[in-house]
């Protein structure tokens, strides 16, 4: 294991209560999931991404969102 992350792992241990030990552990198992194995997208896929994400957004209208969900509209739903 690289130095650096065991130190601080001995540090958090040292340190920390049981319930900040306990979120670390949440948010280093978080990481891990998401860091490991191969990339999710490809370099022309994730190209393609960029594009998108400067495509203007334009929120879903509260009854076109239930019709897809199958959902009562609910009175507290409002436009965006």
């Amino acid at each position: 294991m690289n130095i650096r992350l065991k130190t601080l792992l001995t540090e958090a241990e040292e340190r920390l209560g049981a319930p900040d030990q306990a979120r670390l552990a949440d948010l280093v198992q978080a990481f891990v999931a998401n860091h490991h194995g191969p990339a999710d997208f490809d370099e022309s896929e994730l190209a393609h991404l960029v594009i998108l994400d400067t495509e203007p957004f334009n929120s879903a209208h509260a009854v076109d969102m239930a019709v897809l969900l199958e959902r009562p509209v609910s009175s507290s739903w409002r436009r965006l």
